[in-house]
């Protein structure tokens, strides 16, 4: 496959994450100030589903880097590995969020809890995921479009 193919899908699946990321994060903030925000209800549990199915194919990834083992894995492209990688330099980094300080199973299980706590706690995984994904749709988008 092309590395412009590979960025075109790798651009696609990032604008799909990060739409997630928009429709889980407005309705947490909404129902955390009381909004029943029963319109979005069903499209906040489905992106919430997308989110943790992403993170537990990334964690494959990230505890193959983790573990020192640089072989291929079978079905992920090197777009995807490339964000694995970012993600495990980040963490290596020491950041303050819950996001590179817990590991991508425990911010799985947030994403299902009810505690108060924990649902911050989801908001501010996914404000340091959308910056990760940013910069991640950066480099796809420059191998797109170019310099413009």
């Amino acid at each position: 496959m092309s590395t412009h193919w590979l960025a075109i899908q790798s651009f696609q699946q990032s604008q799909e994450i990060l739409s997630a990321i928009n429709t889980l994060s407005i309705h947490r903030k909404l129902t955390d100030k009381g909004y029943l925000d029963t319109n979005r209800k069903e499209s906040a549990e489905q992106a919430r589903e997308t989110l943790v199915a992403f993170f537990q194919k990334l964690d494959k990834i990230v505890q193959n880097i983790e573990d020192g083992h640089r072989k291929p894995i079978v079905g992920v492209d090197t777009r995807f590995r490339h964000l694995a990688e970012n993600y495990v330099q980040a963490k290596r980094a020491q950041s303050h969020s819950p996001f590179l300080e817990l590991s991508l199973s425990q911010v799985r299980n947030l994403f299902y809890s009810e505690n108060f706590e924990d649902r911050s706690k989801v908001l501010a995984v996914l404000v340091a995921f959308r910056e990760l994904l940013e910069e991640h749709v950066g480099v796809d988008a420059k191998r797109l479009l170019g310099d413009i």
